[in-house]
């Protein structure tokens, strides 16, 4: 719609000259307000739909009306595309959304109940699934680490020896074990927690092993120190044999003398002889005994 009723152009420049420039008096307010519109509407069908006149009011151009152009435009629009007309339009659709987002509210309440059954029984399902192939995966994983649990108690019985606080914390690494292994997630842990108690086991071996063969040493030590105390055992037994033999000889002696003064036979004064030690000239465990003494 380019021109309405009329010679005058959609768009008119006024100087304050012309014949019809009197014609031009209403401002964009009134306009507004006769139409029922806002600033930015008519700012849409001003030059377009609307016939407006540009003059300089106060060193500014404003926009100017005719009231028979906005008659017109009444006219032409009807009421029915009135701003007015399209503000009850919207309190009815208003109205309407209200109602019909109620009762899209209603069936998204009861199909959220029935979608949340079915979301719980197919996760009861899912769940149910799950854990029988976990179960299954740690029944296999048991029949695959008894071997290794076998070895670990065989192993178990050369740590008797061991002192009580390296006994309880291999009892607690085994325990641990035994937790890990109810989980199948924790297989790789377990393997290598297995891995390092072998090791611990091979060195408490190579520990015992050492410990045999000092202990062997210090046995030959006492082996030949018992030897030795029963050399001096033995020689100091014989010389105390001799001693008893040497009082013995003694006492025939000194008695054969008595007999012979009371016989009258003549005596001689003095030690009797000594008599000779059985170990003189020999190496026997007397001539031992005094090497030792």
């Amino acid at each position: 719609m380019e021109r309405m009723e009329g010679d005058l152009p959609m768009l008119v420049w006024l100087k304050g000259d012309e014949p019809y420039f009197s014609e031009f008096k209403w401002d964009a307010e009134k306009v507004m307000e006769t139409l029922g519109i806002k600033r930015s509407r008519l700012n849409q069908i001003s030059g377009k739909e609307l016939r407006v006149g540009r003059t300089r009011i106060n060193s500014y151009i404003r926009p100017v009306f005719r009231p028979t152009d906005v008659d017109e435009y009444l006219k032409w629009t009807r009421p029915t595309a009135s701003h007015k007309k399209s503000s009850t339009v919207l309190d009815e659709a208003r109205e309407k959304l209200e109602s019909r987002s109620e009762e899209v509210l209603e069936q998204f309440a009861s199909q959220s109940e029935a979608f949340a059954k079915a979301l719980r029984s197919s996760l009861e399902k899912k769940l149910n699934d799950q854990f029988l192939t976990q179960k299954r995966q740690f029944l296999h994983l048991q029949n695959v680490l008894s071997s290794p649990l076998r070895q670990i108690f065989r192993r178990q019985t050369l740590f008797q020896n061991l002192s009580r606080g390296t006994m309880e914390e291999v009892l607690k690494s085994l325990e641990s074990l035994k937790e890990l292994l109810s989980a199948a997630q924790f297989f790789k842990v377990a393997l290598t927690t297995l891995n390092e108690l072998a090791r611990s086991g091979d060195k408490a071996l190579l520990a015992l092993q050492k410990g045999q063969s000092e202990l062997r040493g210090e046995v030959r030590v006492l082996a030949s120190e018992m030897q030795e105390m029963r050399l001096m055992l033995d020689a100091r037994q014989h010389a105390g044999a001799c001693r008893n033999v040497s009082k013995k000889y003694r006492k025939r002696v000194i008695g054969g003398q008595k007999a012979k003064v009371e016989e009258g036979a003549p005596s001689y004064s003095g030690r009797p002889p000594k008599p000779r030690s059985p170990s003189r000239g020999t190496r026997g465990k007397e001539g031992v005994w005094r090497k030792l003494g």
